[in-house]
Formats: C-alpha cells, sequence, structure tokens
C-alpha cells in the first residue's frame, strides 16, 4: 500500500543554473534560518536524496544560538512596554571597563502613555490612551549574532561571536540584517 501525502508539494525543474550538493545544503540552512517552526515540515529532495530543514533556533539559549537578545512585552490594559536585554555579546574581560552596569541584562518598564505626553501628534491621533489600548498586547524576541568586519576586530572590541540578526513574524523572518542592506536603518552616517 503506497504512503499517503498530505501537504504542498512544489516541483522546480529546468533551471538555467547547475545547482549542487552545496548549494542544496546552503539552501537548507537559509530555509532553517527564513522559518521558525515545526507547525510544518519541510524537505527539499535533490537527486532521489532529501534534505530535512531545520529549525535555526530549536530552542534558543543565550551563548549557544545567539550572543544578545532583546524581548518586548506591551501589555496594552496597563500601556506598559516591557524591555529586557540579555547579553553574552562581550567577553567577561569586557566587565572591567563598565563597573557600575551589568553587561550582561538589563530590563526597563516604559510607560506609553508618559513616553508619548509630550508629543505632538498634528491631530492625527485624538485619543492616545484610546489607540494604545486597541494597539493591544504583543511579544516580539529579537536575536543577534555580531559579525566580524576584520581579522582581529573581535579581540579588540572583546566580541565572542558571529553572525547578523534575523527578525521574525508569525515564524517567518521577516529579513535576515547582515549590514549589507541597511533596511532598519541602523548604521549611522
Amino acid at each position: 500500500m503506497e504512503k499517503e501525502h498530505k501537504g504542498t508539494e512544489i516541483v522546480i525543474e529546468h533551471l538555467r543554473d547547475r545547482w549542487s550538493e552545496k548549494a542544496i545544503t546552503n539552501l537548507t540552512e537559509y530555509l532553517g534560518r527564513t522559518y521558525n517552526d515545526d507547525v510544518m515540515k519541510i524537505i527539499i529532495t535533490y537527486n532521489q536524496k532529501e534534505y530535512p530543514v531545520s529549525r535555526y533556533f530549536v530552542n534558543p539559549r543565550l551563548g549557544e544560538n545567539f550572543s544578545a537578545s532583546i524581548d518586548i512585552k506591551y501589555i496594552s490594559e496597563i500601556k506598559m512596554l516591557e524591555c529586557t536585554i540579555k547579553s553574552e555579546e562581550f567577553k567577561d574581560e569586557a566587565e572591567k571597563y563598565c563597573p557600575s552596569m551589568d553587561i550582561h541584562y538589563y530590563m526597563n518598564s516604559i510607560n506609553m502613555l508618559d513616553e508619548f505626553a509630550n508629543e505632538d501628534f498634528d491631530d492625527e491621533i485624538e485619543d492616545l490612551e484610546m489607540v494604545l489600548s486597541q494597539l493591544g498586547d504583543f511579544n516580539a524576541n529579537l536575536y543577534f549574532g555580531l559579525e566580524r568586519v576584520l581579522p582581529g576586530d573581535d579581540e579588540k572590541f572583546l566580541y565572542k561571536s558571529e553572525s547578523g540578526v534575523i527578525l521574525y513574524r508569525n515564524s517567518f523572518s521577516i529579513s535576515s540584517y547582515e549590514g549589507k542592506k541597511d533596511w532598519l536603518s541602523l548604521l549611522m552616517n
């Protein structure tokens, strides 16, 4: 009896470019960063061999999968934005340069009514409190890594890790940020 298959199968044939096993491995790794959930199973088949796509962050752990994270939680009922930063970005040796602060952990709560109290919205927002309530609760988790720019920079700045930033919304990456396209306007001129 033939095994019943469920789901969507996409077949790509007659490509202009020649694909290799290395290209398929690169694609598998890219898709693993692009989709970060277990709800949908993705398998690439190439030359009768299956390449399952695995989650990039199966169980994110600071210092293992990423070097720093920002966790944001908005509670619309009390108009509060809670931000927590956890970092293993710097080697412990860097603590001597910032003895009065914890370079590995920071937490802050921001009352958004207070934050926007002095903002002039030019009548675009008549009732800020209502808008902040209607926004609804949300969470965001940003995982960071640092890409070494020049050999030796990791020692100069006491960095411990490599890679870029991946932003997810509903388990799919919005885009990765590796410094080539500054679509987030993170680089200042």
